[in-house]
């Protein structure tokens, strides 16, 4: 949306595309020498819709560790600007039901959570016992921004906690 309204710096805008138009090629290289529980690419129903459906599928719920998702450079202030489409305001309205988010996190990174403009990151559910030896090998083909943001646990409500 910031690209849209030309309100982008050249480096970020660059960022952003390079990051859009990253193939998924390496972390499914990655994924096929560990045992994955499940998979999905985060795309208009943002990372909570994504993780939801995982959860819905499963009959599980997930705790995620707000500070460790990773955004690119100046989202959060684009969002604490407003400068948000109507779609992720969609999801967020979609997804509320399902969701509780700590007091300490505001409305606009519960929005960025929700984020309609996401373009092919992995939401990527797998063993805790092999998480560590997945993120090595996807560091170790240069997705460097690989984390684990969290946990799946049994089913309780809400379905997803935001800590």
């Amino acid at each position: 949306t910031a690209l849209k309204q030309g309100i982008l710096e050249d480096d970020l805008s660059q960022l952003l595309i390079d990051t859009m138009v990253s193939l998924n090629k390496a972390a499914a290289e990655a994924m096929g020498q560990v045992k994955v529980n499940a998979c999905t690419d985060i795309t208009g129903f943002g990372l909570i819709g994504h993780l939801l459906e995982m959860m819905n599928g499963s009959g599980t719920s997930a705790i995620i560790e707000n500070a460790k998702v990773p955004f690119l450079p100046q989202v959060d202030a684009f969002a604490a600007a407003n400068i948000i489409p109507g779609g992720t305001r969609d999801n967020d309205q979609y997804t509320k039901s399902s969701v509780s988010y700590a007091s300490k996190i505001s409305e606009s990174r519960q929005l960025m959570l929700n984020d309609a403009q996401t373009s092919g990151g992995l939401l990527i559910s797998v063993p805790k016992n092999r998480a560590d030896k997945l993120l090595k090998l996807m560091h170790e083909r240069g997705i460097k921004d690989a984390v684990i943001i969290g946990r799946v646990v049994s089913r309780s409500s809400p379905i997803v906690r935001v800590e």
